[in-house]
């Protein structure tokens, strides 16, 4: 199945970037395999992260206040930059597989994937600013996103 036939059988708003990444899936067809790996050894790896963030300042006296705000800050920077590290590794990841693939492989699935998110968005699906913002992404980005969300 297409992505433009898996869109043309979504009825429902576009609200998450799961759908979007369902597109992606289907453009890629039998070739999905690999970006989805990446793609769940991702999300688990953010899933161990969210587990891992830090809470919220610990209560101390007045001598060591600012330290421990200090302290708590250079955590909470530290997760952060941790989240941002996984998705550019993950970004990184689906760049070589892209460049790895069959000439034509990437473009054809694009040119799907594009064409399902521009259909829902002509049948208001979808908001038409999001959809050419989407459509200007390389070919996997919807699935990382997808992988890193936690709402």
């Amino acid at each position: 199945m297409t992505a433009l036939e898996v869109a043309s059988g979504m009825r429902e708003p576009v609200e998450h970037f799961d759908q979007l990444a369902l597109l992606e899936r289907a453009a890629l067809g039998a070739h999905a395999g690999e970006p989805i790996a990446v793609c769940d050894r991702a999300h688990a790896e953010s899933l161990r992260l969210r587990a891992e963030e830090p809470g919220p300042a610990p209560r101390v006296g007045l001598w060591r206040r600012r330290a421990a705000e200090r302290e708590h800050e250079a955590s909470v920077d530290a997760w952060h930059e941790a989240l941002d590290a996984l998705e550019a590794e993950t970004e990184a990841a689906l760049a070589r597989w892209r460049s790895s693939c069959a000439p034509g492989l990437v473009e054809a699935a694009t040119a799907d994937r594009d064409a399902a998110i521009r259909s829902l968005a002509e049948r208001d699906l979808f908001d038409r600013t999001l959809a050419e913002g989407s459509c200007a992404e390389p070919l996997g980005t919807m699935m990382v996103r997808s992988a890193l969300a936690h709402d």
